[in-house]
């Protein structure tokens, strides 16, 4: 997880996005379960540091977290057209003194995959994610902070000539926070996009886009030193999805983005972005994954007013058996906090952030699916307080009907 509880998250959804195969015809199914997570440094702490240190009543660096759902899934083609929607509901509970983070939660998303003709096609869907906000970069240990992301999305394709497509779309997305504390964070992101995009007979693709995003925080009344009331990003890219032979995809979008402010100036960001991922399978049984991504994110921070992220990662998989499934995954990823120094002598953070982790998954019938994982997260960095290690061990159980 890449913040505190999204590794409880990530396992509800590897129990959940991808259970046993629905049986043939069905267009409603539905599952529950529940997962253990172990976390040994639940609030990202340095070595030696008790939590009584930064305000929480107990000297035990480690909690159990148990976590409770139950997720629908509906299906449903009707002639050219697909609906498909997906509720998941979240009951959390930590041991002892965490008590305080117990939250609940509902996952969920609805989408209507369109077509018209021979000559318009597209998607248009809702998405909303409830999460609670971990502690590797929110220092504020003794209180819970629920996020809640709403999004609305809508594409299309117009096919214009054999294997060209005019191609566009349009994205708003609200991200709310439940503390008080954490409302500067409260961000309203509208972006439109459009492009032309080669589609080939194998439904390979290839599109450039060119891409506006405006932000405001509705709850900043006036810019500060460090942080401003809106931004305005630029981008120009490229999308990829092409099979480049029986055994190896390459699928991404890469690009150009610049961000602006209006009351900041000269701490705008500007440089190449974006994700890239390289799926071979060598075997039947075995594949890897090699991602690389670079990304522009918010960031509150007396240096900074963003961070970019870089990062590496590489992830194999083996299918031991048609019912037993193992992965594992090493990341890499490199923090800059970007925007000039506001006050002489604090230099910008530095941080260097690892994971490894391993994870197994066993589905012995339709009905059952159990799952298991490890994951180490390290941080090292120029401040001593933003250094931990940690160690989380997770187990599931679903059952489908």
């Amino acid at each position: 997880m890449y913040r505190t509880l999204h590794l409880l998250l990530a396992a509800a959804a590897l129990a959940t996005a991808a259970p046993a195969p629905a049986k043939e015809g069905d267009t409603v199914n539905f599952s529950v379960g529940t997962t253990l997570t172990y976390d040994d440094n639940l609030l990202r702490l340095p070595d030696g540091v008790s939590p009584r240190v930064v305000g929480v009543a107990t000297d035990s660096r480690s909690a159990f977290v148990t976590t409770l759902y139950g997720q629908a899934v509906v299906d449903v083609p009707v002639s050219r057209q697909r609906f498909l929607a997906e509720v998941t509901l979240l009951n959390n509970r930590y041991s002892g003194a965490y008590d305080y983070l117990d939250w609940t939660g509902i996952n969920g998303s609805a989408r209507w995959l369109y077509q018209f003709g021979n000559a318009w096609k597209g998607d248009l869907g809702y998405r909303r994610g409830t999460d609670l906000a971990g502690f590797a970069d929110n220092r504020n240990f003794d209180r819970r902070n629920v996020r809640t992301t709403d999004e609305f999305h809508v594409n299309a394709d117009y096919w214009l000539v054999r294997n060209l497509r005019l191609s566009g779309g349009a994205n708003y997305t609200r991200f709310r926070n439940s503390d008080s504390a954490f409302e500067t964070l409260d961000l309203d992101r509208t972006w439109v996009e459009g492009g032309i995009k080669y589609e080939s007979s194998q439904a390979n693709f290839v599109r450039v886009t060119g891409r506006y995003t405006y932000g405001s925080y509705p709850e900043r009344p006036a810019p500060t030193l460090v942080s401003d009331t809106s931004f305005d990003q630029y981008e120009l890219a490229g999308d990829v999805n092409w099979v480049l032979s029986p055994a190896t995809r390459l699928y991404g979008r890469a690009g150009y983005t610049r961000r602006e402010f209006p009351n900041l100036a000269g701490r705008e960001f500007s440089g190449p972005t974006g994700r890239v991922s390289l799926d071979w399978a060598p075997t039947v049984k075995t594949g890897i994954t090699f991602l690389g991504r670079r990304e522009i994110g918010a960031i509150e921070d007396i240096t900074a007013t963003y961070v970019v992220t870089s990062a590496a990662s590489v992830s194999p998989y083996w299918l031991v058996s048609p019912k037993v499934r193992l992965d594992a995954n090493l990341e890499y990823q490199r923090r800059d906090y970007a925007g000039d120094a506001v006050f002489a002598g604090i230099p910008a953070i530095d941080d260097r952030i690892r994971y490894a982790g391993l994870g197994l998954r066993w589905a012995p019938t339709y009905n059952w699916l159990l799952a298991a994982g490890y994951r180490y997260s390290t941080r090292s960095s120029n401040f001593p307080t933003r250094q931990f290690d940690d160690n989380t061990m997770y187990g599931t159980v679903q059952f489908n009907f």
